[in-house]
C-alpha cells in the first residue's frame, strides 16, 4: 500500500508537468526502486506491533493472576478468621458453663458480656486490618469477660504510645495471644498474676507486646504450636510476608512474652494488604 501510493504520486506529479506516464508502469519502477530500502522498515513496524500486543497480553495475565492471588488470600484470611472464631466462643462457653452452678449471677453476667462481644465481632468479620485503637476496645470487652471468671486474681495493665493508636493492625490479632497468657500462664497459678499489653513505634515497625507473669510454657512445648498461635503466625505471614513477625520468649523472673512486629501504617495511607501483595506479585 505504501509503494502503491508512492507510485501514485509520482504517476500524478509526472502527468502535471506534462509527461505521459502509465499509472502501472510508474507504480512498478517505485516498487522496485524503494523495496530495498524500505522493507527492514516494514519488518521494524511489524516488530514493535508484536512487542506492544505481547507487552499488553503479558500484563492482562499478570493482572488476572494478581487478581486471582488476591481472591485466593482474601479467602484464606477469612478462614483464618472463621476458625478462629469458634476457637474463642467454645474457651469461653467453658467457662460459662463452670460457673452456672457455682455462681449463677457470675455466668449471667459473662453472657451478657459475651453478647455485647459477639455482637462487636459480627461487625468486624470480613475487615482483615482496623486501628490499634479499636482493637484495643475489643480486647478490653473480651478482658471483662475473663474478670468476671477470674476476679482479683486477674490484674490488667496498657502501656499504649497515644501515636500508634491509628496504625493499621489485623483484626483479633491480640485476642488469641491475651487467652493464651491468661489460660496457660494465668491460670495455672493459685495467686493469679498481670497481663500486660504495651505497644509503641520503633521507626517504621511497630511493636506490640503481651507480657504476663505466670506460669510460663513449659519445655515439652517448644514448638507452641496452638491453634491461636498458628492461626496468629498464618495471618501475619498472609498480610505481610517477612514484614509480620511473631516471637515468644520467656520473661525475666518467670512468665512468657509474646512480641509482634509489622509495618506501621495508617489509615490515612490507604494501606490494604491484599493489593499490596498482589502488586508485588505482578512485579
Amino acid at each position: 500500500m505504501h509503494l502503491g501510493m508512492v507510485g501514485s504520486w509520482r504517476f500524478l506529479l509526472q502527468t502535471l508537468r506534462g509527461g505521459q506516464p502509465e499509472w502501472f508502469a510508474t507504480v512498478t519502477d517505485a516498487f522496485f526502486r524503494s523495496v530495498d530500502q524500505v522493507l527492514p522498515v516494514y519488518w521494524a513496524l511489524i516488530g514493535l506491533q508484536h512487542a506492544l500486543d505481547y507487552h499488553q497480553q503479558a500484563r492482562a495475565r499478570a493482572e488476572r493472576a494478581a487478581l486471582l492471588e488476591a481472591r485466593l488470600m482474601e479467602s484464606q484470611l477469612q478462614a483464618l478468621q472463621q476458625q478462629l472464631h469458634p476457637h474463642f466462643l467454645f474457651n469461653t462457653l467453658h467457662a460459662i458453663s463452670t460457673l452456672v452452678h457455682r455462681d449463677p449471677d457470675k455466668a449471667d453476667l459473662m453472657i451478657e458480656r459475651l453478647s455485647d462481644l459477639l455482637r462487636v465481632t459480627l461487625h468486624k468479620v470480613g475487615v482483615q486490618e482496623v486501628e490499634l485503637a479499636q482493637e484495643l476496645d475489643y480486647l478490653r470487652a473480651y478482658l471483662d469477660i475473663e474478670q468476671v471468671h477470674f476476679g482479683d486474681r486477674l490484674r490488667v495493665e496498657y502501656c499504649i504510645d497515644a501515636a500508634v493508636l491509628d496504625a493499621l493492625v489485623p483484626t483479633l490479632i491480640l485476642q488469641p495471644l491475651v487467652e493464651n497468657a491468661v489460660r496457660h500462664g494465668l491460670e495455672p497459678v493459685v495467686r493469679g498474676g498481670t497481663l500486660s499489653i504495651e505497644a509503641r513505634a520503633d521507626g517504621d515497625v511497630l511493636v506490640v507486646q503481651v507480657k504476663d507473669d505466670g506460669a510460663g510454657y513449659p519445655s515439652s512445648r517448644p514448638q507452641r504450636s496452638g491453634v491461636g498461635l498458628t492461626n496468629t503466625r498464618s495471618r501475619l505471614d498472609r498480610l505481610y510476608g517477612e514484614e509480620g513477625v511473631l516471637r515468644i520468649s520467656d520473661k525475666p523472673g518467670g512468665g512468657t512474652v509474646v512480641d509482634i512486629r509489622l509495618p506501621l501504617r495508617r489509615d490515612e495511607v490507604a494501606f490494604h494488604a491484599l493489593g499490596q501483595r498482589a502488586s508485588e506479585a505482578v512485579a
